[in-house]
């Protein structure tokens, strides 16, 4: 009898966007992209896959969240800024 054993692979960094949403759109959206992405990486590591996967998400949407809000906040700002 053969088992295989399944291993889930690593969810992928998010330091990269994390960062680059730290200083180019949303403060609070990049440091909690951040620290969920550590956490996905702290979880993985130990063998939690599932809530490794959790985390990433949760960041990733995070980090989706701080992006769209930075650019809607900006089509008004300019819209005001046009109008006058």
């Amino acid at each position: 009898m053969v088992f295989e054993a399944y291993l889930e692979s690593e969810p992928p960094s998010l330091v990269g966007w994390s960062i680059a949403v730290l200083l180019c759109c949303c403060l609070p959206g990049g440091i909690i992209g951040l620290i969920y992405g550590t956490k996905a990486k702290t979880e993985y590591a130990k063998g939690n896959y599932a809530e490794a996967r959790s985390a990433y998400e949760t960041g990733k949407r995070w980090l989706i969240g701080s992006v769209i809000a930075s650019a809607i906040t900006n089509i008004i700002y300019i819209a005001v800024k046009v109008s006058q």
